[in-house]
């Protein structure tokens, strides 16, 4: 019985050992094949990817060439348009020369024209606009030499040369220059407003009839009194001055028996009404003067009438009156004035003018 148990538990333990190594063996055979699985998938991975690669390569090579294809034929084409735009520059440059030979054909046909029009008629607008600037310098001239308006002739010459430059006259360059100078030369001068001091000559003479005659009344002159002292001498006299004193006082005793008077101011009588009729009269012809000598430019004739003016205002006249002390005011203003002025020679544009204008025959040439 022993001995069987034992057989038993031997083969028991037999099968137990055989079963293991089994289970080793099988084991090792999985492990082998899970190696290979993964070596081949690895293996099958790194010739996806080296293909994948060099189909890249191929993929690059093959846009490379196609992009040196089109490189190439842009290259024609740019060449191409080079070509024809040289064409059509030479094409242009001969059609330039042609147009300019025909512009200057025609350049000179058309100057022809209007050198004949010009013979037939005469004028031409733009004569016409230095005929009116040849008008202007000649009324600025005589402005100046025979009214001595020397702001008026400035006005004048200053309108003539904005003619020439709205016009656009290049050639006329010379006229303007002289204008200028001529100018330059007026503005120089003092100037003297003629017309506000004529006008204001104008308003005191109209004064004239508004002037109040002044009060006139006699004064007698007064002795010069003497300081008496308590014992009936002067205080300050000596004995010498006694004496003269009553020589003096004998003279006057002798003197005021004759019915003779003068005081030491001469009063002048009261004018009757036809005499001061006469005064104002004369008072305005020499304020008339006055303008006459002004608009002649006579400084000597101006002052002394100014002066006249003065004086008899002054002596028949109320001083304290509104209209005397206007009238005062007024000549004292206008007493200093430059009448008499060196005026300068302003006919230097009016020459250039004309012998320009003697280039079309549309005036003589009157600067000689």
């Amino acid at each position: 019985m022993g001995a069987d148990l034992d057989a038993a538990l031997d083969k028991l333990e037999h099968k137990v050992e055989g079963s293991s190594k089994r289970e080793q063996a099988s084991s090792s055979v999985l492990k082998i094949g899970a190696g290979l699985l993964i070596a081949t998938l690895v293996s099958l991975v790194a010739i996806g990817m080296a293909a994948y690669g060099v189909y890249q390569f191929y993929w690059l090579d093959q846009q490379t060439a196609e992009l040196v294809n089109k490189v190439a034929a842009v290259e024609q084409t740019l060449q191409n348009i080079q070509s024809n735009q040289n064409a059509v520059a030479a094409d242009l440059t001969r059609f330039g020369t042609q147009q300019s030979a025909q512009a200057v054909a025609i350049q000179e046909k058309l100057n022809a024209a209007v050198t004949e029009i010009k013979a037939s008629a005469g004028t031409s607008s733009q004569d016409w606009v230095l005929a009116e600037v040849e008008y202007l310098l000649r009324i600025a001239n005589q402005r100046v030499m025979l009214e001595k308006e020397v702001s008026g002739a400035i006005a004048l010459m200053q309108a003539a040369d904005t003619i020439i430059e709205q016009a656009g006259i290049v050639s006329a360059f010379p006229v303007r220059e002289a204008i200028a100078a001529d100018m330059a030369s007026l503005k120089g001068l003092q100037q003297l407003d003629l017309e506000e001091t004529y006008l204001k000559l104008t308003t005191v003479t109209r004064q004239v009839d508004d002037l109040v005659r002044r009060d006139l009344a006699f004064s007698v002159k007064q002795a010069d009194e003497k300081v008496i002292g308590s014992d009936g001498t002067d205080v300050d006299g000596t004995w010498d001055q006694d004496l003269l004193d009553t020589a003096k006082l004998i003279g006057d005793k002798l003197y005021s028996l004759v019915d003779y008077r003068e005081g030491t101011e001469r009063v002048t009588p009261i004018l009757p009404p036809k005499e001061e009729y006469y005064l104002r009269q004369n008072l305005i012809l020499k304020l008339e003067h006055a303008q006459l000598a002004l608009l002649r430019g006579r400084q000597t004739a101006y002052n002394q009438s100014i002066v006249d003016s003065v004086e008899w205002v002054e002596t028949h006249f109320d001083q304290q009156h509104s209209v005397t002390v206007d009238m005062l005011s007024t000549l004292d203003e206008i007493s200093n004035a430059m009448v008499e002025q060196a005026i300068p020679d302003i006919s230097g544009s009016l020459n250039v003018i004309r012998k320009y204008l003697a280039k079309f025959h549309l005036a003589p040439d009157k600067s000689s």
